[in-house]
Order: structure tokens, then sequence, then C-alpha cells
């Protein structure tokens, strides 16, 4: 899918080189595509079958991604990709199960453009997992959403496996 940075398929068990991507740059992984984080700017490569990075093709090299400009950390899940940018929280890719707590029209649907988590202005590390979100505020605790299949959210007490928590919960530890 082009996360090896060729134009093709291909697995390789050497290490290559990815044109556009430093040696301090910070770089995130995800089922077929990765991004490299230098200096508030973004750049992707691979498979953009979730349109992570605003185009429609797939990209053998990192491409610039300007609407995620200013972002100071980033973290990737198989079709998502969330950062955080002077104290918010905004994600994007497929929204399963609206784990995303964007406005879609279905679950499913492509957020083909960062949406900010309302109501967060203090964070200061986001992680993505399975249909499940979680950011660490300044104050060095952690409130997560999304789904909350077996308490995966730290939400006590939500009995259904197909709950969905979509607002920021404060873990208890």
């Amino acid at each position: 899918h082009g996360q090896a940075g060729t134009r093709r398929r291909v697995r390789t068990a050497r290490p290559t080189r990815l044109a556009g991507v430093g040696p301090r740059d910070a770089v995130v992984l995800a089922g077929s595509f990765g991004c490299a984080l230098a200096n508030g700017r973004l750049r992707c490569w691979g498979n953009n079958l979730f349109n992570v990075d605003g185009a429609v093709s797939m990209h053998p090299r990192a491409v610039d991604v300007p609407t995620w400009r200013g972002v100071a950390q980033l973290s990737a899940r198989t079709e998502d990709l969330c950062g955080v940018r002077e104290g918010r929280v905004s994600c994007q890719g497929v929204n399963r199960r609206d784990h995303l707590r964007v406005p879609t029209t279905e679950a499913g649907q492509v957020v083909s453009d960062p949406s900010e988590m309302p109501g967060v202005t203090d964070a200061v590390e986001v992680v993505t997992g399975w249909f499940t979100q979680c950011l660490r505020h300044e104050t060095g605790a952690w409130s997560c959403w999304g789904w909350n299949r077996g308490a995966r959210v730290g939400a006590v007490g939500v009995g259904s496996r197909e709950d969905r928590v979509v607002t920021p919960t404060r873990l208890p530890w």
C-alpha cells in the first residue's frame, strides 16, 4: 500500500529511506499509511484509502498535509489519525461506532478533515485504540471516549457491549 515508500505493494526486510522524512521527525504508523511530524508540519504517505492526508490516491512519498498544520503530537490506528494542537484534540478517519465523536450521518462514514473534540482545551497527548481514544490532560489525568466494550473507556456501570461514551470520561485512577 506504499507504507514502505515504494510505488507498489512490496514486502521488504530491509529498511527503506522515506523521501521527505527527516531523522528528527516523530513518526506514527497505521495499517496502511504513515505520517511524520516535524515543527508542526505533517507529512503522510501510503495507501490513502481513508483519506487521511486530504487527497485521494496512494502516496509512495511523504506529502504535506496542510489541514494538520500546527499539530504538536499524533497518534494513529488502522483507520484513524488523531492529534493535539494548542490543547485541543482533533481526529479523522473512519467513524466506526461513532468513536471519533464527530457529526457524521452514519457510523462508518469517513471523516475526511480533522474534526475537533468539543470542550477539550488542555490536552497534551492523545492515543488511539480499537474504536477508542484517550487524552492526557495538562494535570496528568486521562480521559477516554469511544466504544466501551469491556469497559475499555473506563465507564463503570455501562452494561451493553455496544455502548458508546461520546464525551471524554476521566479515568478514576
